[in-house]
């Protein structure tokens, strides 16, 4: 795994499954790599936060109204911060901003496709994932 650093580009990978963040058809989505779909995630940094642009679209990596992540907006503002906090492992856990709290970016379920939301406080729902420089 890659340390995730301002002005590189990766793809980010679910440890677990293998599965890659992507911007499917409008929609962020954790899909199998190889797949239709953009895959490659700039690196940037904002008063000390990452963030991640789709190089395809050109969209910010973020969340929506109801914490669902979503890659819509071209700015790089409070709700597209995120921290990438590495684990004894060597791998990370991707927090984004919630209030005053970091919240695990992690898996939900809809209609059988994986697809991300920040997760409350953290717990078990948290994603490990993995930076694949490209």
């Amino acid at each position: 795994s890659s340390v995730p650093w301002p002005g590189s580009t990766f793809i980010i990978r679910s440890i677990s499954s293998g599965h890659v963040i992507t911007l499917l058809n409008g929609e962020v989505v954790l899909a199998p790599p190889g797949g239709r779909g953009s895959i490659h995630w700039a690196c940037v940094e904002t008063k000390a936060w990452l963030g991640f642009q789709n190089v395809a679209s050109s969209g910010f990596l973020g969340h929506n109204i109801h914490g669902r992540l979503c890659c819509v907006v071209k700015h790089h503002h409070g709700w597209e911060y995120f921290c990438a906090r590495m684990r004894p492992e060597g791998d990370y856990v991707l927090l984004m901003t919630h209030w005053e709290r970091l919240w695990h970016v992690g898996i939900y379920l809809e209609h059988g496709v994986e697809k991300l939301a920040k997760i409350k406080d953290g717990g078990s729902g948290g994603v490990v994932w993995d930076f694949v420089k490209v």
